[in-house]
Formats: structure tokens, C-alpha cells, sequence
């Protein structure tokens, strides 16, 4: 390819990564909030993690911004919405 073809292959293959892992991730988390208790907004099964690991060991740590996207989308109403999301790219990051 030469210098003209922009965008080259890469960066779109990354934002389309990181724009699918984030909606994945979404879907995961509401779907996850079905299982949680009824007197907390805890859940025993959150099926987000296992997705955040899995896209990070294997796409490497870039798309731990994906994974912050996603749990911003996913907690958005609340206030602790950017914190969360940190926890848990930071978590998917660190491993």
C-alpha cells in the first residue's frame, strides 16, 4: 500500500475493535445486572470481566480503553461512572 491509502488497515481495525469490545462489553453488563440482588446493586456473576481479561491478553492492553468505554456506557447514570469505569479498565489492564 502506498502512502495515499489512508485510513490505513490498522487504525481502522483498531477502532473497530475498540468499538466492539465497548458494545460487547455494554451488553455484557446489562445483562449481568438481570442476576444481582435484590436489596444491593450487587451481582455474584458479572460476565463483563471475562470479557475484559480475554480482550486485553488477547489484543493486547490497547483495548483497555474499550473496556472504560464500555462500563461508562454501562454505569452512565450514576455519578460514580468515570471511577467505576477506571476500576475496571485498570483491573483489565493490571491482569
Amino acid at each position: 500500500m502506498g502512502d495515499s491509502d489512508w485510513p490505513k488497515s490498522g487504525v481502522v481495525r483498531l477502532v473497530v475493535s475498540t468499538l466492539f469490545i465497548a458494545l460487547a462489553y455494554y451488553a455484557l453488563a446489562k445483562f449481568g445486572l438481570y442476576f444481582q440482588y435484590a436489596e444491593t446493586a450487587a451481582s455474584p456473576v458479572w460476565f463483563p470481566s471475562g470479557l475484559a481479561l480475554f480482550s486485553v491478553s488477547v489484543l493486547g492492553r490497547r483495548m483497555a480503553a474499550s473496556i472504560f468505554l464500555g462500563s461508562l456506557a454501562a454505569n452512565l447514570p450514576s455519578l460514580a461512572a468515570p471511577v467505576i469505569a477506571f476500576g475496571s479498565a485498570t483491573a483489565a489492564y493490571v491482569g
